[in-house]
């Protein structure tokens, strides 16, 4: 339930043309996806990307094929109506009022297997700082950076961003240069803001943040991060943690 609360709270980075929203009715719970313009022929292409993300994002997040029990889709039943039923493995309704993923309550109440909360403060945090950010002006840094947050240890490599975004490097470079910004600042931007979090707010061992972060070893890691700091990761650890909790005289 928390994780879909902060979906909601930070839809603004799903660049979806739906409002979001989720209830529950005797048992089965829904997560609905409510048209707030025309879109016209973009309908069906909108709906089904929209529907098939959320359901690949529960699947990655519960480690499984996602169970449910129906699906409903807005438009005219098409011609290759079983691709949908194989895609979701389950009934799929179209003609309907709203698009909407359609599955057991007791999923809203189950602990995530990866679940861990101080990395969801951390990254709750980056999220919110985008949406506010998207909400004011769309930016292609912007964009950039949140692709950065998703995965920074494989998207601080320009060439895998650059597929992602199935645009050119070059491409990449020029659009921020506009905005007056490398790509190369805005690695070091995401990954001098998640260290100083990851330090304060989690035990992981200076390796895995280093992992996590894309450098090649915690030598790399821990050289950056004393130039930026004046300390090493470690020392800084200890200060943030002397500062939390101080010991009683």
């Amino acid at each position: 339930k928390q994780a879909l609360e902060t979906v909601f709270e930070n839809v603004m980075m799903t660049w979806t043309f739906f409002r979001l929203a989720a209830s529950s009715e005797n048992g089965e719970a829904y997560m609905i996806f409510m048209r707030e313009r025309d879109i016209g022929s973009l309908l069906r292409f909108m709906s089904d990307r929209g529907l098939s993300a959320a359901y690949t994002m529960f699947s990655e997040a519960v480690g499984e094929r996602f169970p449910l029990n129906s699906v409903h889709l807005m438009y005219d039943e098409p011609r290759d109506r079983a691709r949908y039923e194989q895609m979701f493995n389950c009934p799929v309704h179209f003609g309907r009022e709203d698009n909407r993923l359609c599955f057991d309550e007791s999923w809203l109440y189950r602990r995530l297997p990866q679940a861990e909360e101080s990395l969801h403060r951390i990254f709750s945090a980056q999220c919110r700082m985008i949406s506010k950010s998207l909400a004011a002006n769309v930016k292609f840094a912007e964009i950039v950076r949140s692709n950065l947050l998703e995965d920074l240890a494989r998207n601080s490599y320009l060439q895998n961003l650059a597929g992602k975004l199935a645009l050119s490097p070059r491409t990449i470079q020029r659009s921020l240069a506009k905005e007056n910004i490398t790509f190369k600042q805005l690695v070091e931007e995401v990954r001098r803001n998640l260290s100083l979090e990851y330090l304060a707010e989690t035990r992981l061992p200076v390796g895995d943040i280093a992992d996590r972060l894309g450098y090649r070893d915690s030598s790399a890691f821990s050289h950056a991060f004393t130039r930026w700091m004046g300390k090493s990761p470690s020392a800084f650890r200890k200060q943030v943690h002397a500062l939390s909790y101080p010991e009683k005289s």
